[in-house]
């Protein structure tokens, strides 16, 4: 990537990353059941179903994993970047603007896992569910976090990416 630094685009990043995880795992429950329930097979295959199973119900998990990575980086790569305050009131107006599409996503992963053909998969992943229905909370946390790191370093007078006077 041509000079990678934390940008306000990475809180939304985390809501399409968490998009892509979360329907991939509920439709990957959903054909192993599926497939598990219709085939009878040998006590080997049914225990690397069981495996697969148990597998792809620990992206549950992945999820907690995915959202105290995304903020552990945008705190330290905001601020080893040099910024000038004036930055600060475009980054708001782009972090406000998100707040229209993060809805839209939470709303299309609700549709996907309150669908008929996948309630009986949607059920293990609950704190999958709590994150979805609070992600415009989360994504204003991480979003404050990152504003607060990327420009209160100036007021902090701490080494970090330089002070702007």
């Amino acid at each position: 990537m041509i000079n990678r630094q934390a940008q306000i685009s990475d809180v939304f990043l985390y809501v399409v990353i968490a998009l892509v995880i979360s329907i991939m795992a509920v439709l990957s429950l959903k054909i192993l059941q599926e497939f598990n329930s219709k085939y009878d097979m040998n006590t080997d295959q049914t225990n690397a179903f069981s495996s697969a199973l148990t597998a792809v119900g620990n992206f549950d998990y992945f999820q907690i994993i995915i959202l105290g990575g995304m903020i552990i980086s945008l705190i330290v790569s905001s601020f080893y970047i040099k910024s000038h305050p004036a930055f600060f009131w475009i980054n708001l107006i782009l972090l406000l603007a998100g707040f229209v599409v993060v809805p839209v996503m939470s709303n299309v992963l609700t549709e996907v896992m309150d669908a008929d053909d996948f309630a009986t998969p949607s059920a293990s992943f609950p704190i999958t569910a709590y994150l979805r229905d609070n992600w415009p909370s989360i994504v204003a946390i991480m979003g404050f976090i990152f504003l607060v790191s990327l420009y209160g370093k100036r007021f902090f007078n701490s080494g970090g990416g330089g002070v702007y006077g």
